[in-house]
């Protein structure tokens, strides 16, 4: 590990959004049904946007070797051929075994969950190299850490969940961010590719604390 990838590691690590009021309160135990399906049926936008997120980033980039990397992580997103393992519906499943009635998995998004995914949009289209911050840390790294409280409060409420949406995610994103940190830690040699993909990260996971603040309501946060 580069240091570039190394110092993007521990920014993540120590920002704001993993000490944010609805983590804390999943971290704690002390979420409720609730508040996980608020979770879940937010991140469901999250999960079907991001292969066309993927998509947009490779289509911004003249870089190959990212190009690769890329299409390797949208083929896995796609449940390598097999439409009904693909992580989006492997969410769904979750949230159906959670008590979720397959007519209502659609609701709205919150102003945050669109601010999320407008910003990493925005982002990519700015500059590849934002974009592929964003990505590494604000979905990739950071959901390996996001997850496993998470993961653990859906079991705890819901003995019966269907839990391969995390177990899958979490197995493959390890991967991924050591795969893209490879590309990060070369590109981070040119100092304005390097600006970029700093500015991606920050901005991407402060957009991430704003789509929990619309969670938090719903905790009493």
């Amino acid at each position: 590990m580069g240091a570039t990838s190394q110092h993007l590691r521990n920014f993540v690590d120590q920002h704001r959004v993993l000490r944010h009021p609805f983590l804390a309160l999943v971290t704690s135990g002390e979420a409720g049904p609730e508040q996980l399906v608020a979770w879940g049926l937010q991140e469901r936008h999250v999960s079907y946007a991001f292969p066309r997120s993927i998509g947009l980033l490779i289509s911004c980039s003249d870089d190959f070797r990212m190009r690769t990397v890329l299409a390797e992580n949208l083929w896995e997103e796609f449940g390598e051929g097999d439409p009904d393992q693909a992580h989006a519906v492997l969410l769904d499943n979750l949230l159906v075994s959670m008590g979720v009635a397959k007519d209502r998995l659609d609701r709205p998004p919150t102003e945050g969950t669109l601010e999320f995914l407008r910003t990493q949009r925005e982002l990519t289209t700015s500059s590849a190299w934002r974009g592929v911050g964003a990505f590494c840390y604000a979905n990739e790294y950071l959901s390996l850490a996001e997850f496993r409280p998470l993961e653990d409060a859906v079991r705890s409420q819901f003995p019966a969940a269907d839990l391969a949406y995390f177990t899958e995610n979490m197995k493959a994103d390890t991967r991924h961010t050591e795969l893209l940190e490879s590309l990060i830690d070369a590109a981070a040699e040119v100092p304005s590719h390097r600006a970029d993909i700093l500015y991606g990260v920050g901005a991407a996971l402060d957009a991430r604390c704003r789509f929990y603040d619309a969670l938090a309501p719903r905790t009493g946060a």
